[in-house]
């Protein structure tokens, strides 16, 4: 989470308090974020059991809505393409104009689909159930 908010955080540096924004988003919101989750899960209390339905949960959830992204994102009418790539030692690098291309992206599609797989996979499926013997 800390290098998505230092890559992709809104920071202008010829903002007067830009490096107060920086420290609010990568130290204090995920701090205050961590301590109400701890406080819930200490007030909580839950049990192994309920632990385990709780874990499939989450993982149920989040494997919905990448779902719902896929399908989303496969009845696309356009996505966004570039005019000119090149080979560099560590991959391909746009280098041309960005254009809106006709259709869905399927590279993209075909990712988020098999991320929803993986935690359907392991996140409910293959997860051994600790009431069963």
């Amino acid at each position: 989470m800390l290098v998505i908010l230092l890559i992709w955080g809104p920071i202008n540096h010829s903002w007067p308090g830009w490096l107060a924004i920086r420290i609010g988003y990568l130290i204090f919101i995920p701090l205050i974020i961590w301590w109400v989750l701890k406080w819930i899960w200490d007030y909580w209390r839950p049990d192994i059991k309920l632990e385990d339905t709780a874990e499939r949960i989450g993982a149920g959830i989040i494997c919905l809505g990448l779902w719902t992204l896929a399908v989303l994102e496969a009845t696309s009418t356009t996505h966004m393409g570039n005019t000119e790539y090149i080979q560099t030692h560590d991959g391909i690098e746009a280098v041309g104009d960005d254009i809106l291309l006709p259709g869905p992206d399927w590279r993209v599609v075909f990712m988020i689909a098999a991320t929803a797989c993986c935690f359907l996979w392991f996140g409910i499926i293959k997860k051994k159930s600790l009431t069963s013997e």
